[in-house]
């Protein structure tokens, strides 16, 4: 996509970018687009270059290479970076930095202030925040006094005040579980509107799951896909990004005449590469079956069922199975699901 296709882009495009601090590369020649009207995740594992990212779509860092483009205007390059308070950005960052000498109602108070200058009109608006995100028997009270949940839901409201074009959330649900957390998910998809962008950081997959529409992997400065959330789930390009993704399961197979051939069976591909090629499975693919060759490493309880980690041959797979199975025993097993096949390794 070249500069002017980027330009012309609603949402955040992130074209060429490049970052660096001191000798270190935190974003190699980024390309990202964020269309408006959804949330894009941004998913990788610490240091990956994430929260880099939402620093330079907000204004807080300037690239050392490349151009972003908010809304079709250029914001950032290396020549130029317009001021953060005029990228109409709301930004909740991982630690809330929430003010502690303010009241929840304070909080909402000062920012609308900035650019609401309707005493009744401002009033009306902390109202509605207030109402949207269950903080009303709040008002009153500081920040010490809210408990993970309320912090996070006081600074989403805060962040929207300004009603922002574009949101940037950094771990919106970091140190958030139980109830809380689902409570927190189902303000967090508030926060889409046809007309705003959202761009959200996780390194945890459920996550990506609960809160996006699109997906962004990003490992070690590289964002090495993008696309609508089963589109890149559905097709990693690299083992690394496989395992991000969370497939557990690698095998070495042969691709000939448009079929995949393994010894644990055979399915039909539409290219028509010939050849060796990696397979991929979740470990929800492979199913337990009494007495059999593999031999049983570990067993983990996971929910309602038993993650299962077995050896066969010099290979380590998993298995989910509704029943325990103790370490040192054999099972056999069996593969329900075609591969994805990874040719980028």
């Amino acid at each position: 996509m070249t500069d002017t296709d980027m330009a012309a882009q609603n949402g955040v495009s992130m074209r060429n970018v490049m970052f660096k601090r001191g000798e270190r590369d935190l974003l190699r020649q980024t390309d990202l687009y964020a269309p408006m009207g959804g949330v894009t995740v941004l998913f990788g594992p610490s240091g990956a270059g994430k929260t880099t990212c939402l620093r330079l779509i907000a204004g807080l860092e300037t690239p050392d290479g490349g151009f972003i483009f908010i809304n079709g205007k250029e914001v950032s390059s290396v020549d130029k970076c317009q001021h953060p308070a005029k990228r109409r950005i709301g930004y909740c960052f991982q630690d809330d930095a929430l003010w502690p000498a303010l009241t929840v109602v304070k909080h909402l108070s000062v920012t609308l202030k900035s650019y609401m200058t309707d005493a009744s009109q401002r009033r009306s608006t902390i109202d509605d925040l207030l109402h949207r995100f269950g903080l009303s028997a709040l008002a009153d009270r500081y920040p010490a006094n809210l408990s993970g949940g309320e912090r996070k839901r006081l600074a989403l409201a805060r962040a929207l005040a300004l009603e922002p074009d574009v949101l940037l959330l950094d771990e919106p649900l970091s140190s958030i579980d139980g109830p809380a957390r689902n409570e927190l998910i189902t303000y967090l998809r508030q926060c889409k509107a046809k007309n705003r962008t959202v761009v959200a950081v996780t390194h945890q997959l459920d996550e990506v799951y609960a809160l996006g529409d699109y997906l962004a992997v990003l490992i070690e400065g590289n964002l090495v896909q993008q696309g609508l959330i089963r589109d890149v789930v559905l097709n990693p390009q690299t083992r690394q990004a496989a395992l991000l993704l969370g497939y557990k399961n690698f095998f070495l197979v042969k691709i000939e005449n448009k079929m995949i051939i393994s010894e644990f069976g055979q399915w039909p591909v539409e290219d028509d590469y010939n050849g060796v090629a990696l397979a991929a499975w979740f470990a929800e693919d492979f199913v337990a079956e009494p007495d059999g060759p593999a031999h049983v490493e570990s067993c983990q309880a996971e929910s309602r069922r038993y993650r299962i980690g077995f050896s066969y041959g010099n290979n380590r797979f998993e298995l989910l199975s509704d029943s325990v199975v103790k370490p040192g025993e054999n099972i056999g097993f069996r593969v329900e699901q075609r591969p994805v096949i990874i040719k980028g390794d």
